[in-house]
């Protein structure tokens, strides 16, 4: 029976501890949702053009920090209650910017990118983890100096190759 449970904790643990939660600031509130490729995945960084002031920025393709490097694909800018405020889609000429207005009479372009408009996320710092309608994803890693947090996806619920990063103020 001990070894049953010492089974469960140590996954348990492992996932609940890849981040420091006491490292996060203590009034976080999650701003954006950004679906990333992983710089070192096979995309063709020439559809991005890095302007080293828009670094981080909505208007950036790029999310970069210390070693870290990321290409947006779609961002959602989120309301002070989590919810959808519009959408942020990464085409070599720049964003195009989808506002609420337009997501709400537009029901495919909702189905294109598995989008609700009852989408609400948050962050519970004690537990270290960004709770996104009903999935609970572990924080997996802190970009202190792009004020972004990556977290470990619902596999079924992402391409591969892509990753979830949420920034913060």
């Amino acid at each position: 029976m001990k070894k049953r449970q010492l089974l469960f904790a140590l996954p348990l643990t492992v996932i609940v501890s890849c981040t420091n939660p006491a490292s996060l600031p203590s009034n976080i509130r999650i701003t954006t949702k950004n679906i990333v490729h992983d710089a070192a995945s096979s995309i063709n960084l020439k559809t991005c053009i890095e302007i080293p002031q828009e670094v981080n920025s909505l208007n950036s393709c790029i999310i970069k920090s210390d070693d870290k490097k990321f290409i947006r694909e779609y961002t959602l800018l989120l309301t002070d209650k989590g919810n959808i405020a519009s959408l942020y889609r990464y085409l070599p000429e720049g964003p195009v910017i989808t506002s609420l207005n337009e997501l709400q009479s537009d029901t495919q372009l909702l189905g294109i990118f598995q989008l609700s408009l009852a989408n609400k996320i948050t962050i519970n710092r004690s537990l270290g983890v960004v709770i996104d309608n009903n999935d609970t994803l572990p924080i997996t890693g802190h970009l202190k100096g792009a004020k972004m947090l990556v977290v470990k996806p619902v596999a079924s619920k992402l391409e591969k190759g892509r990753a979830l990063v949420y920034g913060y103020e």
